[in-house]
Order: structure tokens, then sequence, then C-alpha cells
């Protein structure tokens, strides 16, 4: 009984595959390695796309945090000379 499929290629086997281009186990691995790589691109993309949001979420916050203590140091002072006026009348 002969073994279906090729585990290992016989000398000859290699030589016709070599005379033909590339075999196909090593297309099939190439198209592997580069679907790996392109993952790998598309996730470190994803990363960089997510810190640069978390950061003009943080970049925003600590922009409304000035405006709201900017906001309340302008009320604070002028209740606070609202109060000197009227204690000097």
């Amino acid at each position: 009984m002969r073994f279906q499929g090729r585990p290992h290629g016989s000398r000859s086997t290699r030589r016709r595959e070599h005379e033909r281009g590339e075999p196909e186990r090593t297309r099939e691995r190439r198209t592997r390695e580069n679907q790996r790589e392109e993952d790998a691109r598309e996730e470190d993309q994803r990363e960089e796309n997510q810190r640069e949001e978390e950061e003009r979420e943080e970049n925003q916050r600590e922009e409304e945090e000035r405006e709201e203590n900017q906001r309340e140091e302008e009320e604070s002072g002028y209740i606070q000379n609202s109060a000197r006026r009227l204690s000097s009348t």
C-alpha cells in the first residue's frame, strides 16, 4: 500500500518542484508568514490608535479641568471683590 501524500518528497520530486518554481510547502509557509506579519502590523496599528485615543481623552479631561478651575477662581474672585465692596460701604 502506497503512502497517500508526500511527507518527505523524493530527491527527483524535489528537483522537479525546484525546476518548476518554488515548492508548494514553501509557498504555503511564505503565505502563513506574510499573514502573521500582516496580523502583527494590524495589531500594532490598533494598539497605537488606542494609545492615541486614550491620550486625546486624557488631554480633553485635563483641559476641561483647567477650564473648570479657572471658572471657579474667577467666580471666587468676583465674590470676594463683591464682598469687599459691600463691606467698605
